[in-house]
């Protein structure tokens, strides 16, 4: 985690100081091995998916430009992408999108696959930043219908 963090791209925009460039994903793989009295011996696997979102930004409140311009659009695609997926997933499509971004093929089999999935929202108390709270309690209202069926491997 220490050194994702080191290499986790942050620049200074507008509205925050230290604005995250980019997604941070953390994946964490779990394996148990036990000997049954019958002589038997039984293996579980699991993995342990945990995202960090960089936040979607309106370009004319942060004022970004060059390079963190570049990286604004390149969040707020890959945002949308994750949206498009999860509007799929909620509307259980027969095709979902998860070649769109990177980042939605990185999270497969966390967002639809067997897998249970929890979102947390960071949102603004402040008026300033109302559109940006709004906009992520929404997509977390959308998250909520998505229905993963769970089983143990």
């Amino acid at each position: 985690l220490q050194a994702g963090a080191r290499v986790r791209a942050v620049a200074q925009t507008r509205l925050n100081q230290h604005s995250s460039r980019s997604h941070a994903v953390f994946m964490l793989y779990i394996e148990r091995r036990s000997c049954n009295a019958g002589g038997g011996a039984g293996e579980r696997f699991g993995k342990l998916t945990l995202v960090d979102l960089a936040g979607s930004e309106k370009v004319s409140k942060s004022e970004c430009v060059g390079e963190t311009l570049e990286e604004a659009k390149k969040i707020n695609w890959s945002l949308s992408a994750l949206g498009k997926v999860i509007d799929h997933l909620a509307e259980q499509r027969p095709h979902v999108p998860y070649r769109d971004s990177r980042l939605t093929r990185v999270l497969q089999e966390a967002l639809g696959g067997n897998s249970r999935t929890t979102l947390l929202v960071a949102a603004s108390a402040s008026s300033r930043h109302s559109d940006e709270t709004l906009s992520s309690l929404r997509f977390a209202a959308r998250t909520r219908k998505v229905r993963n069926l769970v089983k143990v491997n």
